[in-house]
């Protein structure tokens, strides 16, 4: 009986991996109705198998958004549902119809938080695309733009639209970002060329480039925690003449925002 519980348990386990891969890889949309149940039921019920219950649920709401909108009562009503497992099918219902925050202040202070922002903007495209994130001084958001699109394996950019654009939302910071539908999750030869040619561009301006991002359908990386940011501006700077305003902005210890070298 201990040898049959334990070989049930790693049956469960395994099952739980391979979805939780799935997801990650795909997301929900891989699912059908019957595994977004048992999917969401893995985090209130850690040790069991919950594929009955995800079907009892779904014979007594007839839909995965008719359970996540039954109240708490109805769902307690239901053979297996707990306190807990109630809570969490209710707190994703809410989460998943809060409304965007459309005049939210955002702020990229951090290499983080600018890899999220700009996974959050490519990580569903099947296209190469080539986006600018213009910022003031303090990394407000100002503008979001993609400036083009290309095969799945290569997009062109014109280095004087990005100009252009700064200009007329008067940023004085930008991140670049664009996408390796692939999953190559190597910066190129040609990545780095372009950004080199874009700081140039930009430093002539008063306008800096803080930070390059490349998406891949499953990570994000940051220029900028790799080095090759600073490495690239150290060395347009020591041979053009930048101005006296740009030269001090970029001595200044808090005009690069916070980096995490140790993660890429």
């Amino acid at each position: 009986m201990v040898m049959e519980n334990t070989k049930e348990k790693q049956i469960h386990a395994n099952h739980r991996s391979r979805m939780k891969n799935i997801f990650i890889e795909n997301g929900l949309d891989a699912f059908s109705e019957i595994q977004k149940l048992e999917f969401l039921l893995f985090f209130s019920i850690p040790q069991k198998d919950v594929n009955p219950l995800a079907h009892a649920l779904l014979d007594e709401f007839g839909s995965v958004s008719a359970v996540l909108g039954a109240d708490i009562d109805m769902l307690l009503k239901v053979k297996g549902v707990g306190k807990q497992t109630a809570l969490l099918l209710k707190t994703f219902d809410a989460i998943s119809k809060e409304k965007p925050q459309t005049n939210a202040v955002v702020r990229l202070s951090s290499a983080n938080l600018a890899k999220a922002y700009c996974y959050s903007i490519l990580k569903k495209s099947n296209v190469e695309e080539f986006y600018v994130i213009c910022m003031d001084d303090t990394h407000k958001v100002l503008k979001t733009k993609k400036l083009n699109a290309g095969s799945a394996s290569r997009v062109n950019v014109t280095i004087s639209e990005i100009t252009k654009l700064c200009f007329a939302c008067n940023a004085t910071e930008i991140i670049i970002s664009h996408n390796h539908p692939s999953g190559n999750d190597k910066f190129s030869d040609e990545d780095l060329t372009l950004t080199h040619n874009i700081m140039c561009n930009c430093l002539l301006n008063d306008i800096r480039l803080i930070d390059h991002i490349l998406v891949t359908p499953v990570a994000t990386f940051s220029m900028a925690n790799q080095g090759a940011i600073t490495s690239i501006e150290s060395a347009i700077v020591k041979h053009m003449n930048v101005s006296p305003v740009m030269k001090k902005r970029i001595s200044a210890p808090h005009a690069i925002y916070e980096t995490n070298k140790a993660d890429n």
